[in-house]
């Protein structure tokens, strides 16, 4: 920072293309705050932040968006003829949410004649978060894409506050936007089933980053934690409890063990507010009783007001949980069952090609190694046992192992599973991995693969990675 008080611009550019995320954004500030009169400059630095958003655009900073806008403006205000400045005022405002700016941004950068697919991007998602359909539609004609994209599904991260990166499933109205038809792990997050949401489906990131959630749905979500008598018995309920009534299956396992197997799930409830609540529990009670489903969700007693219901579902939320850990440890195998929900969220892996470095059988590795004895020996034989032929034989034998070791190994490639603990091997054609069983969604390279797993850490957890140890599931402290 002291070199950029002191002016030295050039320097502090070769800092900026050296250092990290966060030190990035505050060098890059601190470059428009200091060098506000230098238009140039400004928006050198004001393209920086927007690159650095545009390759993780997960935790936005306010502030070095906020004043890379700012400058931007003053720069237009002065020299409104520039349409690449024009496009990068709109992507900030994209990245910031100013929908309608962002639009008119956009607009003023096509009527000076910029085409091209990223401002067209840009147009298109500014005007549906501004709400203009008709701005909207005509991005997406000039895309190639109909003014409405009916069905078909994507996959968006969503961050809320605290919470971690999650990946909810996606019912597609546009190109960019869709209403959320997957529940969310995390109670913290930013959204949930049935709402409209708002991604940039511009990004070359997978999946695709949340911009906005642009319609709140009417709904109530509660966790459950369950026993149930066979796979799918709790979800079976949603059509005898209602139409309107969801339950989506996050995990289920069973443990094998001598003369029984019991069976645990684990999801979400979502429900309409309004309906009659006191009817849905004395339905909800008299269908599990009926089935022998040990239920516990604490989210319906909070909704009742019902301290004693509440009281309830959290002793037997406690009583599931440790029954569970103990099946743990005394189980000689658990593994997870297929989810035969209502609406299901599934586990989503990648099918990844990988390349490995793999050694032949019998490998060169050993015929190298008896060459290298081989030629000891004659070694010692010709030199007559000199102090030569023993030093030469000595390096012999290592150096012909290695020499046999790289002719030995060759450079192969497979598909594999993305998820780290399961990499098992995934030839195409199958559609679900036959180990982890997860449900393939597309093949890509190993770096994409890693890139994904970044960004959906949390995304494909199963059991140990929720905490069952809290009174309120629904608002937990240590997710």
């Amino acid at each position: 920072m002291d070199l950029i008080a002191k002016g030295e611009r050039e320097r502090a550019f070769e800092i900026l293309c050296d250092t990290d995320r966060e030190q990035r954004f505050a060098i890059a500030t601190a470059i428009i705050q200091a060098f506000e009169d230098d238009d140039d400059l400004v928006c050198d630095a004001a393209r920086v932040i927007n690159d650095t958003v545009s390759e993780e655009p997960f935790d936005l900073p306010p502030l070095p968006l906020l004043v890379a806008a700012a400058a931007l403006r003053r720069a237009l205000d002065k020299d409104p003829s520039d349409p690449e400045r024009w496009l990068l005022l709109a992507l900030i405002c994209k990245w910031r949410g100013s929908w309608a700016e962002g639009l008119e941004a956009s607009q003023k950068a096509l009527e000076l004649g910029l085409q091209s697919k990223e401002l067209l991007w840009n147009a298109g998602i500014c005007a549906t978060g501004a709400g203009d359909s008709f701005a909207a539609a005509e991005a997406w004609l000039a895309l190639g894409f109909s003014a409405r994209t009916e069905g078909g599904e994507v996959h968006v991260s969503s961050r809320g506050e605290d919470a971690r990166p999650e990946s909810v499933l996606i019912e597609r109205h546009s190109p960019c936007h869709g209403n959320v038809v997957s529940t969310t792990r995390n109670a913290r997050s930013a959204v949930d089933y049935g709402d409209i949401v708002l991604w940039d489906g511009a990004s070359r990131h997978r999946p695709f980053p949340l911009l906005a959630r642009l319609e709140h749905a009417p709904l109530d979500r509660w966790r459950f934690l369950a026993r149930q008598p066979h796979a799918g018995a709790v979800s079976s309920l949603a059509p005898e409890l209602g139409d309107d009534i969801v339950i989506d299956c996050h995990a289920q396992e069973v443990f094998l063990l001598d003369g029984e197997s019991p069976r645990f799930a684990y999801g979400k409830f979502v429900v309409p507010i309004g309906i009659d609540l006191r009817a849905f529990a004395n339905h909800l009670d008299a269908l599990t009783a009926r089935d022998g489903i040990t239920l516990s969700l604490p989210g319906l007693g909070r909704a009742l007001q019902n301290r004693e219901r509440i009281r309830d579902d959290e002793r037997r939320w406690t009583l599931l949980s440790n029954e569970r850990h103990e099946l743990l440890e005394a189980s000689s195998e658990v593994r997870e069952e297929e989810l035969e929900t209502v609406v299901v969220s599934e586990r989503r892996v990648d099918r990844v090609l990988r390349e490995e470095l793999r050694y032949a059988r019998a490998s060169g590795g050993y015929l190298g190694g008896l060459a290298a004895i081989g030629v000891a020996i004659l070694l010692v034989i010709l030199l007559e046992g000199s102090t030569l032929s023993v030093v030469l034989s000595i390096i012999a034998f290592p150096a012909g192992i290695i020499i046999g070791g790289r002719l030995g190994r060759r450079r192969a490639s497979r598909y594999v599973c993305s998820r780290s603990d399961c990499r098992s091997e995934l030839p195409p054609g199958l559609e679900r991995c036959p180990k982890c069983r997860g449900r393939v969604m597309e093949t890509v390279d190993q770096s994409a693969a890693e890139l994904r797993l970044e960004r959906e850490s949390a995304v494909q957890h199963e059991f140990e990675d929720i905490c069952f140890e809290c009174d309120d599931p629904e608002t937990c402290p240590h997710q």
